[in-house]
């Protein structure tokens, strides 16, 4: 019998996805990263600027699903935070922007090889970015069927996630690196869904499978799912686990594959009906995470709904409704 999971919780709030977290302006810059530490410079064969950040990201790719999204944020007030605002909003999104005067805007380097298309991560957050408890806007938060948190501004996003859960929503959360109080963030967690390191990083278990059991029997989410890029995905419900093998295309830029995972999932989720099977979904989430890859920059290959299902049908996965 195929593994299945319920869908989120019913009922009819104004959102279905409510993204709290990071966002960013992406330095995208193409080039041999084999070399990048042996000589004192070379040329890129591309440079961009692009809105980037994990849960704006994943806010973008949700609506670009057709999910009724919200992304709840904080800006710095410069030029680099409202255009990463402005392409939130021009996506479709309802923004709810924190503005921190004074504070310049996260931003990062994004160098990303023009074989493989893998990138390596330079990132600045201003620590001013943060958020005191009394400052996260809960009744923003608490309005959607689904919660999607990383974990940039942990204490804020355990904060957030306690209340969702409490409001009734699901929690989707994102996490990618082993800090103090993480625990807590994935206690309060309905998905979990982490890259392929953070298992052994937080467990020091070597086995990827020994660990992501010990996860899931840990912190006993409805779902634990750990994301291999070109090797898909492997995923534990209480009912055993599945291995999905990614869908193959011509990686360009693997920055915000992640992201695109996770609102991949969640759309998919939020269209199967309750009891919807596990392998579906993950084809889903793969399928969107796959997609995203083909375009320099986070959120410039975020696919729609039908690009999407079109993937997944022509591996043979039956259609959605």
């Amino acid at each position: 019998m195929p593994l299945a999971v319920r869908g989120p919780l019913a009922g009819q709030p104004p959102f279905d996805v409510v993204c709290f977290g990071e966002n960013s302006l992406d330095f995208a810059a193409t080039g041999d990263l084999g070399s990048l530490l042996s000589t004192s410079k070379q040329p890129l064969s591309g440079f961009s600027m692009q809105p980037g950040g994990q849960a704006a990201t994943a806010a973008v790719g949700a609506a670009r699903l057709g999910c009724r999204t919200r992304y709840v944020g904080v800006f710095g007030d410069d030029d680099f935070g409202r255009r990463v605002a402005g392409a939130v909003t021009a996506a479709g999104v309802d923004l709810v922007s924190i503005e921190r005067s004074g504070v310049p805007s996260r931003v990062a380097i994004a160098l990303i090889d023009r074989q493989s298309g893998e990138r390596r991560i330079l990132e600045h957050r201003h620590r001013d970015l943060a958020l005191a408890l009394d400052e996260v806007p809960l009744a923003a938060i608490c309005r959607g069927r689904v919660l999607i948190t990383d974990a940039t501004d942990l204490r804020a996003s355990i904060h957030a996630a306690r209340a969702a859960r409490e409001a009734g929503m699901d929690v989707v959360v994102d996490v990618d690196r082993v800090e103090d109080h993480v625990d807590e963030l994935l206690t309060l967690a309905t998905v979990v869904i982490v890259a392929e390191e953070f298992p052994a990083a937080l467990t020091n278990i070597a086995s990827l499978d020994e660990a992501l059991d010990h996860l899931h029997l840990r912190f006993r989410p409805l779902l634990t799912v750990v994301t291999r890029g070109a090797r898909g995905s492997v995923a534990r419900a209480d009912g055993g686990r599945l291995e999905t093998p990614a869908f193959a295309v011509q990686a360009v830029d693997t920055t915000g594959a992640g992201d695109a995972f996770r609102a991949g999932f969640v759309a998919a989720w939020l269209r199967l009906p309750s009891g919807g099977p596990l392998d579906t979904l993950m084809q889903y989430a793969n399928a969107a995470g796959a997609l995203s890859c083909q375009t320099t920059g986070a959120q410039a290959g975020l696919p729609d709904w039908a690009a999407t299902e079109a993937l997944v049908t022509s591996s043979g996965v039956h259609q959605s409704k």
